[in-house]
């Protein structure tokens, strides 16, 4: 770890290493990785050997191949990169969600790199995102609804009119049973929104500033 035998820290950082909660990885300028922590074989689920006998990438999920190689290139050249999030394939197929920040060490031929595990977040994340959709769905709906049951009212109040009137002698009462039909679907899809529940306020406060 870049560490002389004559560090008498030497231990404490291998240590440290070692017991370290977020996954850690030192990368060779090859794409092998030399050496990583039991952190990182957790998130993974592979053995050491075998982390060690392939290159990093075909852990990495295939959509972020492209996107990755172009950051390993660009730190193998000295730039450090920093919170680069990345989806890694784990041993049971499963995909985990990380972040990382990389250093390179020119001279030593290999890049030190510190991760974490953010597939909760992004979990978090996509579930606020679908129920914002759906609150959008809701309204959208409950507003389309409330709209038809406006103009069918509308309709049906001239439609009477007329009828009172004498003006519309050709209009029979099928017009007007069409209209209350229709009346009563819009009812009841109203119904079926208001049984889904009111929108909660903290997300419908968000829809209306976005």
């Amino acid at each position: 770890m870049g560490a002389s035998s004559s560090d008498p820290y030497a231990d404490h950082i291998a240590r440290f290493f070692d017991l370290a909660l977020g996954p850690m990885t030192i990368v060779g300028m090859d794409g092998y990785q030399k050496r990583v922590n039991p952190a990182y074989l957790d998130l993974v689920g592979y053995t050491a050997e075998e982390v060690y006998t392939r290159p990093f990438m075909e852990l990495v999920h295939p959509d972020d191949r492209e996107a990755t190689t172009m950051t390993f290139e660009h730190v193998v050249l000295g730039e450090r990169a920093l919170n680069y999030e990345v989806r890694l394939i784990a041993k049971d197929g499963g995909v985990k969600w990380t972040a990382w920040s990389a250093t390179p060490l020119l001279d030593e031929g290999l890049v030190y790199a510190v991760g974490s595990d953010i597939s909760d977040r992004v979990a978090a994340e996509e579930a606020l995102r679908a129920s914002e959709l759906r609150v959008h769905q809701v309204e959208f709906q409950r507003a389309q609804a409330l709209q038809m049951n406006d103009e069918i009212v509308q309709g049906l109040a001239v439609a009477k009119m007329a009828l009172e009137l004498g003006v519309a002698d050709k209009v029979e009462g099928a017009v007007i049973d069409t209209l209350e039909k229709a009346r009563h679907i819009v009812g009841d899809l109203l119904v079926e929104l208001k049984k889904q529940g009111p929108v909660p306020g903290d997300l419908r406060h968000r829809g209306a500033q976005s």
